[in-house]
């Protein structure tokens, strides 16, 4: 079975799968479209983890930008009105 095709490094649980399926007298077959579910999965997942920490750090920005913006207005409040 070539696991590399199911979208690059393969973990070692993912082979363990396969051949604990394997081991249980699982079709070859069955086998083989259990371990690619669970492999689309943990790809979808890594996806979704990489996005949000993209999305962290555009939020941690965000506030440094709105954090800047009401220290200028306080300052500039401050000015106009001591």
């Amino acid at each position: 079975m070539d696991l590399n095709r199911l979208g690059g490094k393969v973990t070692a649980m993912i082979s363990e799968v396969y051949e604990a399926f394997r081991a249980a007298g699982v079709p070859d077959d069955q086998a083989k479209a259990a371990v690619e579910a669970i492999a689309e999965n943990d790809n979808r997942f890594t996806g979704i983890e990489r996005k949000l920490t993209e999305f962290d750090g555009k939020f941690t920005l965000l506030q440094w930008m709105v954090g800047l913006n009401l220290i200028f207005t306080m300052a500039i409040a401050w000015k106009i009105f001591s």
